[in-house]
Parts: structure tokens; C-alpha cells; sequence
């Protein structure tokens, strides 16, 4: 009796998607292997190999059957292979967290599969994956992976999916263009950069150029460069802080000279040599490396003179009266017969005898005059020793009485009055002992300045107020020598009287 073979042992296998798979069986000695499609029955698919090849699209069982190849007696029953047909995975979804800037890498996140087999910016297996934080572009695709039977199916690979991490800017420069007094605000200019974002004085703000309040104060500010690209913006880091000054306005004067003076110092001299000295000053304060001004005081003037020559005077009572009228501020005129500057009760300031002219008013011209007081000897404008005088002196120098004479009828080149005992005889220059001669200068009309009445109208102040507007003054012409009271705006002549 023969003995049957056997199938001693046999492989299955696997394969992924439709094709040809191998399977095994090895049989007991002196036999070989017949591979059948089923169990029992039926023609064999292939004869006399240990190793079948089919071509499938679906798992398929097959069946090894050991033949003794003398006896040709045959297994039973026959041994099941089974070759697997892995199904392609489905392809997973793959997505990325927002680009960012250097330091912060991109998240790309699988989803949809078993397992993860990553191509492009990363390799191998895992998930999520990470990019590197450093400036680049960062492109990824993965494939799901399904093993069975120790097989590893692939699917196709996602579409590649891209993201950016940013470089981070570079800081920009933060400069001003310098410290400044009240009233004019810091500039502070950033440059060097693609967009700015400043913080401390103007935080949150944009822009490349930015101004501080004029208000006094210290402004602190920085800023940085801000890049966007790939939908998101970067930023660099901030620059230094940047201090800006407003300065205060200073408030006493004492240090900067104009006018007569230049430069700094707290007390000026003017020059001994005879003339008016109109000066106006300002303090200098430094801060911050800024130097700030205060606004200019009002001018003041002082005068350097002799006072020039009187003339020929007159006595009478207890005063004497000088023989011209006070031209420029302290100083008499060079004759008794010529046109003299014009004042404003108690003030110093000379005003020109013909000049503006006739009709022109006088820019910055006081027109109203309200003070409580007569004529100070602070606003004095004769020379030393001689003052304006009071309307009882004028009183008493009408009483030795006057004399009207057109111009150059004697010795006179303007028209006027002579005063004084020997008023009929007197003449110009040399023959005027016992009497002076008045000039009718004209007048300087209190609302503008504007000259009026020269050669026919003389009126003279007197140092002595009728009420806060309204002073004492003397006026003559061709038929009279009259005290009148006006407003103390007019602008008048000044003839001076000293004490005996």
C-alpha cells in the first residue's frame, strides 16, 4: 500500500490594489505541489510547482495539493492559501496653521488615515509635524499608510500645501530732529524700515514721522519695523527709547540785548557820546542742548546829552524860562526860531516836528491818555535842571505880555510870539535881552497823530492836569495868548522852566 503525501507547509501573502501575488506550499518528501481553485474537485490552475503566481483583483483562496510523483497519490484534503488583495488607502486631508515669523514654526496637521508617511519639508512618520522656526519656506504632502499581513499600503499623496515663516525685520532708526521751546512740538523720524509701529509718546500709532504736543514736557517714544508678506505682518524689535524736550517759555529777562546793546549781561552802559540809547531784552534759558527765549521786553530809551544851549532866558517871578523849546527828549533846540518835536502829557517820547507831514498819521500813536497825576518828573523830557512848566508860571509869563510876528519880520524864521518886557523891540538872535521868543510849531492831533496848524497856531503844555484826560496847556496865535484845557493825547511843544 502507498503512502499519501502531505503538504508540510505553506505561505500565504499580500499585496496592495489588483496584481500578481506569490504564494507557497512545500510537500513532504518525493512529492510536488498541484494548485487548485477549490477544495475539492476540478482541474489544477497549476501542476509540479512549490510556488503559484496568480494575477488577481480581490483576495483569492487557493488550494495546494501534495502529488507523490511516482504513485501520483495525492493530500487530502488540500491546503488553503489565501493571497490578499489590500484595497489603496483613501488619501487623507492635510492642513497648515497660519504662516508666521521667525521663531514660531507652522503646523502641518494629517488627518483621514491610519498612519502618516511624510514627503517634502519633513520625512518618515508621525503627526502633526512641525516646521523649523527660522525664515524659509516650508512645503509638505503626506500619504496615509495601512498595513496588513505586514504589508504597508500607500495612497496617493496629498496636494502640496505651503506656508511661510517670515524673517524678522530689521529695527529700524529713531532719531529727532532736535529739542524745542513751547509752542513748537519734537519731530521724531523713524527710517530704515518697510512700515512703523511706535509705542510710549504715540503708541499704537503709525507712520514714519511724528510730532510731539507744544505743550512743555518730556515725550518718550520707540518704535519698530513692521513687514507684512504672506498675510501676515512681522515686527522688529523696538528701538531704544528716544527722549524729546519742550522746553518751557523762561519768564524774567535779563540776558539777551537788542537794540543798543548785543549780547548777554545784566546791566548795560551805553557809550558817554551824546544821543538816544533804545534798548529791549530777552532771558536765554538752555536745556535739553536747546536754548529757549522769552518773548523781548518793551523798549526803553535813554538819553546822553548836555542838554544843549537854552538860549537867551527871562526871569520871571521865581523861575526862569529858556529861550528854546526841548527838540529830541533833554536837549533844547539849536534855535529859539525853529520847528520842535511834539509830546504827549507826561511822557517822554518826542514826536517829529515835521515829519510825518501834514495829514499822515503816526503808526502806534496813543489816542487816549487816562492817569491821575501831572507831569512826573520820571517823564520829564528837559534837560537836567529844567522842568515843564506849571500853568501858574505860564500865567504869570503872559502877564509880562507878547508880541505876535510873522516869519522874518524880526529876525525870525518862523512865525510866533515874543514874551517878555521889552516884547516889541526884541529880535532874533542876538538882540533878545528881556524877552523870548515862542514859535507857533502847530499841533499833533490826539486821535492819529497827524499834524495840523504849523506856522499859524503854537500850543504849549503845562505840567499841570485838569482831571485823569484832560490837562492845562497854553496856546497863541496872531491875536492871542490863551490857557486852554484838552485831551492829553494832543501832541504838544514843551518850553522848560528851572527854579531861581
Amino acid at each position: 500500500m502507498n503512502v499519501r503525501p502531505t503538504v508540510t507547509a505553506s505561505t500565504s501573502a499580500s499585496r496592495c490594489g489588483a496584481g500578481t501575488v506569490t504564494i507557497t506550499a512545500t510537500p513532504s518528501a518525493g512529492a510536488t505541489i498541484d494548485w487548485y481553485a477549490a477544495a475539492t474537485g476540478g482541474s489544477p490552475l497549476q501542476s509540479g510547482s512549490t510556488v503559484y503566481t496568480p494575477s488577481i483583483t480581490t483576495t483569492t483562496t487557493y488550494y495546494a495539493q501534495a502529488r507523490n510523483t511516482t504513485t501520483s497519490c495525492v493530500s487530502t484534503p488540500r491546503t488553503a492559501v489565501t493571497a490578499t488583495v489590500i484595497p489603496t488607502p483613501n488619501v487623507p486631508t492635510l492642513n497648515a496653521s497660519a504662516n508666521q515669523c521667525a521663531g514660531t514654526g507652522v503646523t502641518f496637521t494629517a488627518s483621514g488615515g491610519s498612519a502618516y508617511d511624510w514627503a517634502g519639508a519633513f520625512t518618515g512618520s508621525g503627526n502633526p509635524k512641525v516646521s523649523a522656526t527660522t525664515a524659509g519656506t516650508y512645503t509638505a504632502r503626506v500619504r496615509n499608510v495601512v498595513t496588513i499581513n505586514s504589508v504597508n499600503c500607500y495612497s496617493a499623496y496629498t496636494a502640496n500645501v505651503t506656508r511661510y515663516v517670515n524673517p524678522t525685520p530689521a529695527t529700524p532708526v529713531l532719531a529727532t530732529t532736535g529739542n524745542q521751546c513751547a509752542g513748537t512740538g519734537v519731530t521724531f523720524n523713524a527710517t530704515g524700515g518697510t512700515a512703523y509701529d511706535w509705542a510710549g509718546a504715540f503708541n499704537t500709532q503709525t507712520g514714519n514721522s511724528k510730532t510731539s504736543s507744544t505743550a512743555t514736557g518730556t515725550y518718550t517714544t520707540s518704535v519698530r519695523n513692521a513687514v507684512t508678506a504672506n498675510g501676515i505682518t512681522c515686527y522688529s524689535a523696538y528701538t531704544a527709547n528716544v527722549n524729546g524736550y519742550v522746553n518751557p517759555t523762561p519768564v524774567t529777562p535779563s540776558y539777551d540785548w537788542t537794540g543798543a546793546f548785543t549780547g548777554s549781561g545784566v546791566t548795560k552802559v551805553s557809550p558817554t557820546i551824546e544821543g538816544t540809547y533804545t534798548a529791549r531784552v530777552r532771558n536765554v534759558v538752555t536745556a535739553n542742548s536747546k536754548t529757549c527765549y522769552s518773548a523781548y521786553t518793551a523798549n526803553v530809551t535813554g538819553y546822553v546829552n548836555c542838554g544843549g544851549d537854552p538860549g537867551v532866558t527871562i526871569t520871571v517871578g521865581t523861575v526862569t524860562w529858556a529861550g528854546r523849546n526841548v527838540d529830541e527828549p533833554n536837549k533844547f533846540a539849536d534855535r529859539a526860531d525853529m520847528y520842535t518835536q511834539f509830546y504827549q502829557f507826561n511822557r517822554k517820547v518826542g514826536y517829529g516836528a515835521t515829519n510825518p507831514p501834514a495829514g499822515t498819521a503816526i503808526s502806534g500813536w496813543t489816542s487816549s491818555i487816562n492817569e491821575n497825576t501831572d507831569w512826573t518828573t520820571a517823564n520829564n523830557p528837559c534837560p537836567d535842571g529844567w522842568r515843564v512848566p506849571s500853568n501858574t508860571e505860564w500865567t504869570a509869563l503872559n502877564a509880562t505880555g507878547s508880541s505876535w510876528a510873522n516869519a522874518n519880520t524880526r529876525g525870525n524864521s518862523v512865525a510866533g510870539r515874543f514874551f517878555g518886557p521889552n516884547r516889541t523891540t526884541c529880535s532874533l538872535p542876538s538882540d533878545m535881552i528881556g524877552c523870548i521868543f515862542l514859535p507857533a510849531v502847530g499841533i499833533r492831533y490826539y486821535t492819529n497823530g497827524r499834524l495840523a496848524e504849523q506856522a499859524t497856531v503854537g500850543y504849549y503844555w503845562s505840567s499841570t492836569q485838569n482831571n485823569n484826560t484832560i490837562s492845562y496847556n497854553w496856546h497863541i496865535n496872531s491875536s492871542s495868548s490863551n490857557p486852554n484845557t484838552n485831551n492829553k493825547a494832543w501832541g504838544r511843544s514843551v518850553r522848560c522852566v528851572k527854579d531861581n
